[in-house]
């Protein structure tokens, strides 16, 4: 079985039975599983978190499933985009996905064979209930991270988080990762699933990936597809916004601070202005999602908007969200991939300079035991039998072989200058092919110092190798 992932393009997978077999096998071999949780509809900032996922982990997994839970009845679930076979190709293209878990419904079906009792009081939950699979699902268990959900997105879309949480939380228990990645597009979404898999005590580290944007400033979201003619144009008044108040927070003096329903007015007047509807604007605590009344320069806070433009649905609006952090400098995701490169950074320098020396310890080492035997003391006989001339590489190899029946120590390499002015092939595995080169020294213990006629960078090649004959010609 395919364990990494396959030049085919990724395996696609509808059942959790499956999908939790396909990460476990992995994960039996030492290999580290990353998911990209996706309602389909892929751009570019869904291909992003896939980049950074190939970078934490051999594995990734993308899953594409239409949450109806995260849909009140009057949102566009119907309408939202869907299009795997475009999903597929998308990934494909992008290398490096392993699998694609697409389930057809993560909820139980309606089950009406129960006692009439427990039927009316299931219709009963179902009117109570506003999402969009209130009338398809028994499901009875939900998970909640009840103070990150109040505020934001949560004013007017009170059960979101809920169907949110909930169906990362079975999606965790499914595909069961070591890393999970989200966009901070989605900044309370964020928020909400770090502190359930943190309280939940799941072993899966949920790591937040700084928004993408297109050139013009929009953050990129599957909704912007759903948008009328005319009004991407419109919306690109909510980055306009959130940069003129970074731009304000960012004008201020070290101590000063600003009030943070001015910056608030800011965002919301701006907006309007390009003719969006705005639904929210409001000043909060990066980590707590509480509200801030004040701004200050070096202390960071998050500035959030949602807003409602014309659908290319009739009669339907699209809602955008888009967040900027102010103070401080760059964003959460931006600061923890900084941290993680220079940690990287940092690992390599320390590798080269315990390789450097490393290297430095063995050729002195290769020194100590190279050094030239003397005669003092030897029976003259003795000495001469131990003086085995040697020219040539086959006279070399008699005299060893001789030496080894005999008892005579030998002299390990020709004598130095041998090679110095003659020209070899190299054959070098990775690109597999022979490269021409001329010895310009040669020392005593048989390591060849070579100029490759391609480029002029001088190398060392060491004679005393068992695949030297084998990867090294003279000519």
């Amino acid at each position: 079985m395919q364990l990494g992932p396959s030049a085919a393009g990724p395996v696609e997978i509808t059942d959790a039975a499956s999908m939790r077999a396909f990460s476990r096998e992995r994960r039996a071999r030492n290999q580290k599983v990353a998911f990209v949780p996706t309602m389909g509809s892929l751009h570019e900032g869904h291909l992003s978190l896939v980049r950074h996922a190939k970078d934490r982990a051999q594995i990734v997994v993308v899953s594409i499933y239409v949450n109806p839970t995260q849909f009140a009845p009057t949102e566009d679930f119907e309408e939202y985009p869907r299009q795997n076979k475009e999903d597929l190709r998308k990934l494909k293209e992008e290398g490096g996905v392993s699998a694609v878990f697409m389930p057809k419904n993560l909820y139980a079906p309606r089950n009406n064979r129960d006692s009439g009792t427990e039927s009316s009081e299931s219709e009963a939950e179902a009117e109570d209930d506003d999402t969009a699979a209130a009338s398809t699902s028994d499901h009875q268990t939900w998970v909640s991270a009840c103070k990150l959900e109040r505020p934001l997105c949560g004013k007017t879309r009170p059960k979101f988080f809920r169907g949110v949480a909930t169906v990362v939380c079975k999606l965790f228990n499914i595909v069961e990762p070591d890393v999970a990645l989200f966009g901070e597009k989605d900044y309370q979404q964020l928020r909400v699933i770090q502190t359930m898999a943190r309280e939940l005590d799941f072993a899966v580290e949920v790591v937040g990936c700084p928004i993408f944007r297109v050139a013009d400033g929009l953050a990129m979201s599957s909704r912007n597809a759903l948008l009328a003619e005319g009004e991407r144009k419109k919306a690109l008044g909510i980055s306009e916004a959130l940069s003129k108040a970074a731009a304000a927070v960012e004008g201020l003096n070290e101590g000063d601070e600003v009030g943070a329903h001015v910056l608030c007015n800011l965002v919301r007047s701006t907006v309007e202005k390009y003719g969006g509807r705005v639904d929210y604007v409001d000043m909060v605590d990066e980590r707590t999602l509480r509200r801030v009344k004040t701004v200050r320069k070096a202390k960071r806070s998050l500035i959030a908007v949602a807003a409602f433009y014309r659908s290319k649905h009739e009669g339907q609006e699209v809602r955008l969200i888009d967040n900027k952090v102010l103070g401080g400098e760059g964003s959460p995701g931006e600061a923890r991939a900084l941290k993680r490169k220079v940690r990287n950074l940092e690992r390599e320098l320390r590798a080269r300079d315990h390789l450097e020396r490393e290297n430095a310890e063995l050729r002195a080492k290769l020194n100590r035991m190279s050094r030239p035997f003397g005669f003092e003391g030897m029976h003259k006989y003795q000495a001469a039998r131990k003086s085995i001339p040697v020219k040539t590489e086959i006279s070399a190899e008699k005299n060893t072989a001789a030496a080894r029946n005999s008892g005579f120590w030998t002299v390990a390499r020709p004598s130095e200058g041998t090679h110095v002015g003659r020209r070899m092939r190299v054959l070098y595995d990775q690109p597999r092919q022979w490269f021409t080169c001329e010895v310009i020294k040669e020392s005593p213990q048989g390591v060849l110092t070579v100029r490759y006629d391609a480029d002029g960078v001088e190398d060392e090649i060491d004679m005393n190798k068992p695949d030297f004959k084998s990867t090294c010609k003279f000519l």
